[in-house]
């Protein structure tokens, strides 16, 4: 069940022997989803064809799921819920592949410092190659890369500000099922948000003008 979320997809990616890939190999939204009058739905998942809207095949490259869930209001929307079942309990699990488990643990000894590398070297790129306190269409992000979804629009800006400086950004709202601003680390780490605001979505926002918005950092 999605709850109040007003978004939420299922991501599937590549992610098997010695690849690095991050290509997407299938994704389904609630969009395209049957449920019932409770919003309930059931989703299977499989490298066999199934019938009706609400399963995705799995093509062999398939390694990995993600499940995103959006939502306007975080600390009052009702959350979502996901039961994940063997839809075979009684079968054997498969014996172990030595070959999978060597080229699973090279793939990892390759990802962790490239994951590192990418990290420092978008830190680098952001501030060297693109002005601070300035936003622009974060194209290294879009198309699925890096675990990306292609049905999301992605944005980036730094910024540098004294002490008694701000940056105010004027924003044309799009027409979307949900935005948000949200202020990360160079790293990508959330900034600390128990005590302070880090993020605004459509909940959040006041006065907006002919979906025009002064938002300031």
């Amino acid at each position: 069940n999605p709850g109040a979320a007003v978004y939420t997809s299922f991501t599937c990616y590549e992610g098997k022997g010695d690849s690095l890939a991050t290509r997407v190999t299938a994704r389904l939204d609630d969009r395209q989803l049957t449920r019932d009058a409770e919003g309930c739905f059931e989703l299977t998942l499989s490298a066999e064809a199934g019938a009706g809207p609400n399963h995705v095949q799995l093509d062999a490259a398939t390694g990995q799921l993600w499940i995103r869930q959006l939502f306007n209001d975080s600390e009052h929307d009702a959350p979502g819920w996901f039961l994940l079942e063997n839809l075979l309990p009684d079968s054997a699990p498969p014996a172990v592949d030595p070959e999978g488990v060597a080229g699973g643990m090279k793939r990892l000894s390759r990802a962790m410092p490239m994951l590192t590398q990418m990290m420092f070297a978008g830190w680098k790129m952001q501030t060297a190659n693109h002005p601070v306190n300035q936003i622009r269409v974060w194209t290294e992000m879009q198309n699925g890369a890096l675990f990306t979804s292609d049905d999301i629009h992605y944005f980036i800006g730094s910024w540098k500000l004294a002490a008694n400086e701000a940056l105010q950004i004027e924003v044309m709202l799009p027409v979307c099922r949900h935005w948000n601003i949200v202020l990360y680390s160079p790293m990508l780490n959330s900034l600390e948000h128990h005590y302070r605001r880090t993020s605004l979505t459509d909940a959040r926002l006041q006065q907006v003008q002919d979906r025009t918005a002064q938002i300031v950092i």
